[in-house]
């Protein structure tokens, strides 16, 4: 935004592939595609030495898991003198 105000936005996207061991009696196994999504928005405001900063995390298929979702909001403040 300007020299003391950043703003940013992040997603990602990953799957996990999991394969299951073919049954007896069975040609083939079974293949099982979970994919975990994570989306962020960060700011953060500098003034002289000191840096205040906020993040908020939103997760759908957490850990993969189908339906655990997860939020987070981080607030940090770094200083350096």
């Amino acid at each position: 935004v300007n020299d003391s105000l950043s703003l940013s936005y992040n997603m990602d996207e990953s799957e996990k592939n999991t394969r299951a061991v073919v049954a007896v009696g069975a040609t083939a196994g079974t293949k099982t595609i979970t994919a975990m999504e994570q989306k962020s928005l960060q700011a953060a405001y500098t003034v002289g030495g000191a840096t205040i900063g906020i993040a908020d995390i939103e997760v759908t298929n957490a850990d993969y898991t189908s339906g655990k979702d997860e939020t987070q909001t981080i607030i940090s403040l770094g200083i350096s003198f």
